[in-house]
């Protein structure tokens, strides 16, 4: 950027003097003969780096213009050094200074004087652009650093929605799957029955199966394909089979015999493949074993991937009298099989297959179930009936399950509210607590802990009426 001057004075010879000084020091120099005609210079599009003006001149002095310059936010900080011909005097210094000067130059001019000063202020000029492209570049930097900040708030926020929405899309069908997995090993006696609840485990591994492959492809880590489907070994004897294929490096014939060994890991020489600990397929087929089934590889081809087979009995108790004692939900069935009686329990959820096996579940411990598919249906239920308990699904379209609590509480509803929920995010909970749940269940639910749950709750609220 050019060091420009604007030099100020009345007359010519005053203007060619100075001009032949400060080109000297390499400065540009423009010139204007009263103070009228430096504004209208000023006003215009130049900028200049110091202003010589002269003290004396008619119609309007030195005094005045730098007066003007100094009331215009363009102007204001343009170093002034006034050229007079008074003698010195201190007095007449601090005048000067007090007027907007940051120095002054007396008459007749010194060269070498002239030319010091210009040389300091160009210094000071250069510092000053050097000083505010600092500036910019930290003010550019500051604005990068916040738009990268609001960057990372909105991606983590959608990375917190898209675990939100997998926790969900991923539990709810697991849920069905243990569930009436649970009720067919506990035994049913219908044979219709025991069909429609094998179709849902069919439909909601399927349905897994799809929320499985959107979320590799979104991954790019390859394919996996999960294939469900029943098949009666004996006309007594009907079995789930999962046949599960992938596409991944495939696995060497003389090295298959270690697939199912603890801590066992396949080589690769693909650095983008972070090795695991040699213990997912054995413990899978641990897993299946206990379920009274089998995991076995069926086929494996370095470069296309591998695919396995898993077959889960499931027992007809009408052909199977002895029976075991099965852990999780079904220990209150062997104690007290009527834990529930008579507890009246409203299940709130869009999904079918949810209220199905909720239904089906708590009716075994004699619970007297009512069903409501959203939570506006629900708001009139609760209004229309008095239900003991509420059991509240999170995720619900329109008015969700924390919406629909709130309304509950608004509208006097006092007895408890079970939130279940397939979104297990952190944070999760407390909301359900702030919008007047008395308590918050993951799903897959954990039947033990929903039932123990529900009868805290209920003779809790019984002891509140009988003290009341």
């Amino acid at each position: 950027m050019n060091f420009r001057i604007l030099v100020i004075d009345d007359k010519l010879e005053n203007r060619i003097a100075l001009s032949e000084i400060i080109v000297q020091t390499g400065a540009d120099c423009i010139f204007a003969e009263s103070g009228q005609e430096a504004l209208r210079i000023l006003s215009s599009d130049q900028n200049f780096a110091l202003a010589f003006v002269d003290v004396h001149m008619p119609a309007m002095n030195g005094f005045e213009l730098a007066t003007h310059m100094r009331g215009v936010e363009k102007t204001k900080d343009i170093p002034i050094i006034f050229v007079t011909a008074n003698v010195y005097s201190a007095e007449y210094e601090f005048s000067n200074y007090d007027l907007g000067a940051v120095d002054f130059i007396f008459k007749p001019i010194n060269v070498q004087v002239l030319k010091s000063k210009v040389e300091v202020f160009k210094r000071l000029h250069l510092k000053n652009i050097s000083l505010n492209q600092h500036v910019n570049e930290l003010e550019f930097a500051k604005k990068e650093l916040e738009s990268s900040r609001l960057k990372a708030i909105e991606a983590d926020q959608s990375k917190s929605a898209f675990l939100a929405n997998m926790s969900h899309e991923i539990r709810t069908p697991i849920t069905a799957l243990i569930g009436f997995a649970e009720l067919l090993r506990n035994g049913i006696r219908s044979e219709d029955v025991r069909n429609n609840y094998l179709d849902i485990i069919i439909r909601s591994g399927k349905h897994l199966t799809e929320i499985v492959n959107e979320i590799l492809d979104i991954s790019k880590n390859g394919n996996v394909f999960v294939d469900v489907f029943s098949k009666n070994e004996t006309p007594s004897q009907p079995t789930i089979i999962l046949h599960i294929r992938d596409t991944g490096i495939g696995v060497p014939k003389f090295e298959q015999d270690l697939l199912f060994k603890p801590f066992s890991q396949i080589k690769n020489n693909n650095p983008d493949i972070t090795p695991g600990t040699g213990l997912g397929l054995y413990l899978s087929k641990r897993l299946c074993s206990l379920l009274g089934g089998e995991l076995r590889l069926i086929e494996s081809k370095l470069g296309h991937g591998s695919t396995f087979e898993m077959r889960i009995p499931i027992q007809d108790m009408r052909e199977n009298e002895t029976r075991v004692d099965l852990i999780g939900a079904f220990d209150l069935i062997h104690s007290n099989s009527a834990a529930l009686r008579d507890i009246k329990i409203l299940i709130v959820d869009d999904s079918e297959d949810n209220q199905i096996l909720i239904e089906a579940m708590l009716k075994q411990f004699g619970a007297i179930i009512s069903l409501a598919n959203n939570g506006t249906e629900a708001l009139d239920k609760a209004c229309e009936n008095d239900f003991d308990v509420i059991l509240m699904d999170y995720r619900m379209p329109g008015l969700d399950g924390l919406s629909t609590t709130q309304e509950l509480r608004l509208k006097k509803f006092k007895n408890p509210i079970i939130l279940l929920t397939a979104n297990a995010m952190k944070g999760e909970q407390d909301k359900a607590y702030e919008a007047g749940a008395n308590s918050y269940i993951s799903k897959p639910i954990d039947w033990n802990v929903l039932i123990t749950e529900i009868l805290s709750l209920h003779k809790k609220t019984e002891r509140l009426e009988l003290e009341v």
